[in-house]
């Protein structure tokens, strides 16, 4: 009787241990889908749409729709594939992917701002370039020199939010709902620490503030 009882603890054992792994699974599965939709490039395209579609003459044309997505989507979005090809970078895992895409993306934002400036774009057009390539240039500050991984992910997600709440409308501020997903799924997966999730976040704000103060949009 008393062997039986304990086997059939270690079945229940067993089974818990099953139902845990299996839960384990599907929440890191659901925490990866988070980062792939919410990665920089989409929210930089669905910022610059989303301003095109509601705030007319927000960019000075389409073109500069087609070419603003180019530097501040496509261009990051290149870094992950090349990273696994391009010799310097090539064998370094996520770290050589991250480097890669950091330098992409900021040459990106540069073509962009120097397009926005050329043409004397319109001041939102002006203030969302700006805001990248600030936030773009603290990112690799972080990386590069301090080696500290301020995350370009939170970065990203934040950016786009604090942009359409400031320069659009304040119920944007709903989209602070990614942010959280963005960072639980971050820490979940073990892809960032709270202090660079933050002060990813922070980089994007401070660099908004700034460019809309400098181009007079804020305050």
């Amino acid at each position: 009787m008393l062997k039986t009882d304990w086997n059939d603890f270690h079945a229940l054992n067993r089974s818990a241990a099953r139902k845990s792994a299996a839960l384990d699974n599907a929440g890191k599965a659901a925490a990866r889908l988070v980062r792939i939709v919410t990665t920089s490039p989409f929210m930089a395209a669905a910022l610059v749409l989303i301003l095109h579609h509601n705030s007319p003459g927000a960019l000075h044309s389409p073109l500069h729709v087609a070419l603003s997505i180019l530097g501040l989507s496509v261009l990051p979005l290149i870094g992950y594939p090349l990273s696994r090809v391009l010799p310097p970078f090539k064998g370094k895992g996520r770290q050589g992917e991250r480097s890669l895409t950091i330098i992409l993306s900021v040459a990106g934002y540069a073509l962009c701002a120097v397009m926005a400036f050329g043409f004397n774009d319109a001041p939102i057009e002006k203030c969302v370039i700006v805001t990248y390539l600030i936030s773009g240039a603290l990112i690799a500050l972080s990386s590069f020199l301090l080696h500290f991984r301020a995350s370009g992910h939170a970065c990203g997600v934040c950016g786009p939010i604090a942009a359409l709440t400031l320069l659009v409308s304040p119920w944007y501020l709903l989209g602070g709902v990614l942010v959280w997903a963005v960072c639980r799924a971050s820490l979940s997966l073990k892809r960032h620490t709270l202090p660079e999730l933050v002060a990813g976040a922070a980089y994007s704000v401070v660099s908004l503030l700034i460019a809309a103060t400098a181009l007079g949009i804020w305050p």
